[in-house]
Parts: structure tokens; C-alpha cells; sequence
């Protein structure tokens, strides 16, 4: 699969492949409590790259950016948004405390599909002007990251139900 598709089509693959530990999750208290706090850093990560990040990073466009923030988490990391998602895969499989092959088989599409996304991105970004970051917060920050906390919360639900 080219990358620009799979950059087009990463909600709906890392989306099944949640589905898939969530359906088979043996989770109890213990690894829901386990799991969580790795889910909540991936989750302000998210969100604090977002706050600087702007509408523009939420897109489905494969083109390259007209500019690249260097504010925020992006002083330090080149892809704030792909390291948050990789804690929050990883608090989701704890989370479930699905079987062990179909834990380690998930993290593996998690982190080869975020690494190629971040070698495509970090060649798109080459000759990128930098910027300043845009600084969401409250409602447009609230907005920005809905679905990414509706789609955990329903992960978290399907979670909890296939493990009763």
C-alpha cells in the first residue's frame, strides 16, 4: 500500500485493529488501571501537539504542509502526534489484556504503520518553513480532538464489555 493511502486510510486500519484487541480483551481491573495512565499520556500528548499543531494537522490531504510549527512539542519531538498515538495503542492493549500474540501483532501494525508516516512526514517537512504554533485551547481544542476521544471511549466501552 502506497503511503500516501495509507496516510488517507490510517483511522479506519489502527480503528480495526482496535476493534480487534477490544473484541478479544480478557481485561480486568488491574489492567484497565494499568492501562489507563499510558492512555491519558498519550491522550495530552495528543492534545497538547494539537494545541500547536492547529486545524491543519487535522487532515486527510496527503500533500505536504505549507509550513511546520516548532512551538509546544515540537521543540522536542518531531511527531508529537504519532509518539501520542503509540501510548495510546499501548494503553488500549494493556487495557484489554488481550491473548499475548494478538497484543504483540497489534502493537507491531501500530508501530510499523507510525513509522512509516513519520519517514514520509519527515521527508515532506525537509524544506518546510517553520512557524510558530497556532495554540488551541478550550472549545477549538475541545473540537479539534472529539473523535479521537469518542473512538478511546468506545474502544474503552467495547473493552469493558467483552471482558464481563
Amino acid at each position: 500500500m502506497p503511503v500516501d493511502r495509507l496516510f488517507r486510510l490510517r483511522g479506519i486500519l489502527l480503528g480495526a485493529v482496535g476493534a480487534v484487541v477490544a473484541l478479544g480483551a480478557q481485561a480486568d481491573e488491574r489492567s484497565l488501571l494499568a492501562g489507563l495512565p499510558v492512555l491519558g499520556l498519550g491522550l495530552g500528548l495528543r492534545a497538547w501537539a494539537f494545541a500547536h499543531l492547529g486545524p491543519a494537522g487535522r487532515t486527510r490531504d496527503p500533500a505536504p504542509p505549507r509550513s511546520r510549527a516548532t512551538s509546544g512539542p515540537y521543540r522536542w519531538l518531531s511527531h508529537p502526534v504519532y509518539v501520542g498515538n503509540l501510548f495510546v495503542a499501548a494503553g488500549l492493549i494493556v487495557s484489554a489484556s488481550a491473548p499475548w500474540g494478538l497484543s504483540v501483532a497489534a502493537a507491531a501494525v501500530v508501530l510499523i504503520v507510525y513509522a512509516a508516516l513519520a519517514t514520509r512526514e519527515s521527508q515532506q517537512l525537509h524544506d518546510v518553513p517553520e512557524r510558530a504554533g497556532v495554540v488551541l485551547w478550550g472549545r477549538a481544542l475541545l473540537r479539534s480532538e472529539r473523535s479521537t476521544w469518542l473512538s478511546v471511549g468506545l474502544l474503552l466501552a467495547v473493552i469493558g464489555v467483552a471482558s464481563v
